[in-house]
């Protein structure tokens, strides 16, 4: 304590201003990292979404189940509305895999704008604005 009583207040200024530059700049740096671990596996141009690479299924056939920030869950009869804003029930358009939740369902079924489509886990998916998207059988992840 005597360090502190020998500084004037100037210097305490100084030291105060950089302990919270060093907390901001941290935190910055979290932020970063946490954003770009996130949307490193997806493109977005112009508001629509794009998946750049994933892995469906390993080397057995057997089914991957493994949930990533940037995915979307769609729950089992809710139905989700495709548009470029953010909102609870709104996805944006673009390409995506079409994923089982559930890893013994290799099959599965989703209604879009009506009608209902039977899908396999890693299916390729174009959903585009206004359209209306619901799994029908169990939940299912769209990365």
């Amino acid at each position: 304590m005597q360090f502190l009583a020998a500084l004037t207040d100037e210097q305490v200024a100084y030291i105060i201003m950089a302990v919270i530059g060093v907390i901001f700049l941290v935190g910055a740096i979290v932020i970063f990292v946490r954003e770009w671990q996130k949307k490193k596996n997806i493109k977005v141009k112009n508001g629509v979404r794009y998946t750049v690479s994933t892995k469906s299924e390993d080397k057995q056939g057997n089914v991957l189940v493994s949930y990533q920030p940037s995915d979307k869950i769609l729950a089992q009869q809710t139905a989700y509305t495709v548009k470029k804003s953010k909102g609870k029930y709104a996805i944006r358009p673009g390409t995506y895999t079409v994923l089982s939740a559930d890893d013994t369902v290799k099959n599965f079924n989703l209604r879009i704008d009506g009608a209902l489509k039977s899908l396999e886990h890693g299916a390729q998916i174009v959903l585009v604005e206004g359209q209306i998207v619901e799994s029908t059988t169990i939940n299912v992840i769209l990365r």
